[in-house]
């Protein structure tokens, strides 16, 4: 109830109208608070904000109306869905909140009027009638870590006279190329999570966002032979430089100022 109520922005009324909660009538206290937390736990904190972000303005449209935004009807959902293509909303932008709500209903068990068909013929409309915004990420690949070597070689020279917080944040940057890692796999790594090869290094990644049950995933970060620009022998001068004194709970990057 609390997690409905603070993280998702549902009210008491709202929630208690669900089949999950009605499901947990069944349980203890403390059987439902497990059951609860392990679904909770089951995605990343990110996912639950997004999800909330795209709920807001649903939500107040329905309580405007009388409407429980979790038992809501395909004719209000269908009303809610076009006023965001007449306020000049991308496909993607209704899109982004059709499948947050799919998301939600599932997750507490309701009615999913979602997939009505007459919420189906209308998004399909809106497909048509509503702007494409196609938003084209500039590539960063081989050429732009040579590029950052460039810099950094004009710069500094050398790599001991590099700032630390700078050398962290290209490391981290090399890093990820060479592990295809997202920041929020690596900012977590602890220097224990990392094992030196002669030719290689293994990395430990606790918890993804490919692998939310926290199984654990492995990395490697082979040498290339590209003499002093090889991401082995970066790594080997980065953990010699920040972490001489070898504690394995330090963090892989710390933070610096």
């Amino acid at each position: 109830m609390e997690f409905g109520a603070k993280v998702l922005g549902f009210t008491e009324e709202e929630l208690v109208s669900t089949t999950a909660w009605r499901a947990g009538l069944s349980l203890s206290a403390d059987e439902a608070a497990a059951l609860l937390r392990s679904k909770i736990l089951a995605y990343a904190g990110s996912t639950w904000k997004n999800h909330r972000s795209h709920l807001r303005e649903f939500q107040s449209f329905c309580r405007a109306r009388g409407v429980n935004p979790l038992d809501c009807n395909p004719p209000t959902l269908c009303t809610f869905l076009l006023s965001l293509g007449q306020n000049g909303r991308s496909i993607g932008a209704v899109e982004a909140v059709v499948l947050s709500l799919n998301f939600i209903y599932k997750f507490y068990l309701v009615n999913a009027s979602i997939v009505d068909i007459t919420v189906t013929q209308v998004l399909k409309f809106l497909n048509k009638a509503c702007t494409k915004i196609v938003n084209v990420k500039n590539s960063f690949g081989s050429k732009e870590i040579r590029l950052l070597w460039d810099a950094l070689d004009k710069k500094y020279v050398e790599i001991n006279k590099i700032p630390l917080c700078e050398l962290r944040t290209f490391v981290m940057t090399v890093f990820q190329h060479a592990t295809f890692c997202r920041f929020s796999d690596i900012a977590p790594l602890k220097l224990s999570d990392i094992t030196f090869h002669l030719d290689y290094f293994t990395v430990h990644i606790r918890c993804s966002k490919t692998d939310q049950t926290g199984e654990g995933q492995w990395a490697y970060i082979s040498a290339s032979g590209s003499g002093c620009r090889d991401p082995h022998k970066l790594m080997c001068l980065f953990i010699h430089i920040v972490h001489s004194k070898q504690e394995d709970d330090a963090f892989l990057f710390p933070p610096l100022r």
